[in-house]
């Protein structure tokens, strides 16, 4: 400015994956404030915005993706009647949420938005095929021993599951060939997801029932 009290300084970026953007400005924050430490330096521009405004619909998917595992948890009370067996049912549906979040973290991928969605519709596809599989469950165990019950559910329940499966997993291949990057690795993460789910509704229930059943 004219009186010297203030100044601007434009800096050309190349685009960047947003984990990079935020180094970035953080670099430029901590040297802005070397070179001027009596001044308060402000970081402006398009690329703080984007990071704000994923930050906050990390957040927010964040605190969905709880509230949904909540419903999830409420429903399976009601259904089951016994918090132990709640607990139980839980695990192969988070299941495929933690396989995937965790390959992540191990890639050294940084959880975007992409990776939150996945968590939320995986939930909601998962629980879907446990209830009919407990369901099934319930009507078997009614005239059946309960290892022929789990033997007569996984006859009946287990075609379906993997033909669900294959068409969820076809649909959302139309995603992983995407060229752009968020939306290729949403139907990748996807995919995987859905192959977890199945894997859990066919061997992890299955291992699960009787235990809910034991002191």
């Amino acid at each position: 400015s004219d009186d010297s009290a203030r100044a601007r300084l434009v800096l050309l970026v190349p685009s960047q994956q947003p984990e990079l953007v935020s180094d970035l400005v953080e670099d430029i924050r901590r040297a802005a404030h070397d070179e001027l430490p009596q001044a308060r330096v402000y970081v402006g521009g398009e690329y703080p915005l984007v990071l704000l405004g994923q930050r906050h619909l990390l957040h927010a998917m964040g605190l969905g993706f709880l509230g949904t595992l909540g419903g999830v948890a409420l429903a399976f009370l009601a259904f089951l009647r016994s918090p132990g067996q709640m607990a139980l049912m839980l695990i192969p549906n988070v299941l495929p949420v933690a396989v995937v979040v965790g390959a992540l973290a191990w890639l050294g991928v940084r959880a975007d938005s992409a990776a939150v969605m996945t968590a939320s519709i995986v939930l909601g596809l998962a629980v879907d095929d446990t209830f009919h599989t407990l369901g099934y469950h319930r009507h078997f165990r009614q005239r059946l021993p309960r290892d022929e019950a789990i033997v007569e559910r996984l006859a009946l329940a287990a075609p379906a599951n993997i033909l669900t499966s294959i068409i969820l997993a076809l649909g959302f291949l139309a995603c992983a060939g995407s060229a752009l990057v968020p939306v290729s690795r949403f139907g990748i993460m996807m995919i995987a997801a859905v192959g977890f789910a199945l894997l859990g509704d066919l061997v992890v229930v299955p291992a699960l029932l009787p235990l809910g059943r034991r002191r």
